[in-house]
């Protein structure tokens, strides 16, 4: 026979699911990418090397060289 406590823990993983879903919907989650994006293009339009600007924002420097920085990095 289930335990209290397995459906508390079935209540939280199904109410987590809700609150994740509802954010990536109504674009919350999707937002913060994007806005670490255009931070990303600020820093390079500013002249920031490439390893500068994926070790601030968390991208992949692959990612920071298609946004623009095909610069020379400082090392």
């Amino acid at each position: 026979m289930p335990t209290k406590e397995r459906y508390i823990n079935l209540f939280t993983d199904y109410d987590f699911k809700k609150i994740f879903d509802t954010a990536f919907d109504e674009g919350w989650i999707g937002g913060r990418e994007q806005r670490t994006l255009e931070i990303a293009k600020e820093m390079l339009a500013e002249g920031e090397p490439v390893e500068k600007v994926a070790r601030f924002t968390g991208l992949a420097p692959a990612i920071v060289e298609k946004l623009g920085g095909n610069r020379q990095t400082t090392v």
